[in-house]
């Protein structure tokens, strides 16, 4: 999901994710990415940090409030390049922040590394699912 006020930024950055293959959600801000979000679950969030509406740093706060999202990795763009802004944003609980502008290869790379990260969180904890659960030695039967 791509969430970007700036209508040139949104449709640069979602061909560009799309040319790689990935599916691109589109949202102009904060308020209208959440009533996406009841819809669709995406496998990652970039958001820019200054929109109307809802605010970039207030929607990523609304995601990790949410139990349905809060497991989303986000990625904050953002021109505000000051360290505040930035330890603000990592401390809400995003993945990363790239300050604009930034090179599209950059994203790109981030958008890979938290999917594969995503991926095999997943892989992980379906191997745990069919793994049968044993205690003293014995295995417990789930009936």
């Amino acid at each position: 999901m791509l969430v970007e006020d700036d209508i040139e930024i949104l449709e640069f950055n979602a061909k560009y994710l799309e040319k790689n293959n990935f599916a691109v959600i589109k949202a102009r801000h904060g308020k209208e990415a959440i009533d996406l979000l009841e819809k669709t679950l995406p496998d990652l969030i970039i958001t820019d940090l200054m929109m109307p509406e809802i605010d970039g740093l207030s929607f990523l706060k609304s995601v990790r409030l949410n139990k349905g999202t809060d497991h989303i990795p986000v990625i904050i763009l953002s021109a505000k390049a000051a360290s505040d802004s930035r330890i603000e944003a990592l401390k809400a609980g995003a993945q990363a922040y790239l300050a604009k502008p930034f090179l599209p290869d950059e994203l790109l790379s981030l958008v890979v590394n938290q999917l594969e990260i995503l991926n095999k969180k997943k892989s992980e904890f379906k191997e745990k699912l069919e793994q049968p659960a044993f205690k003293n030695g014995r295995k417990i039967c789930g009936y």
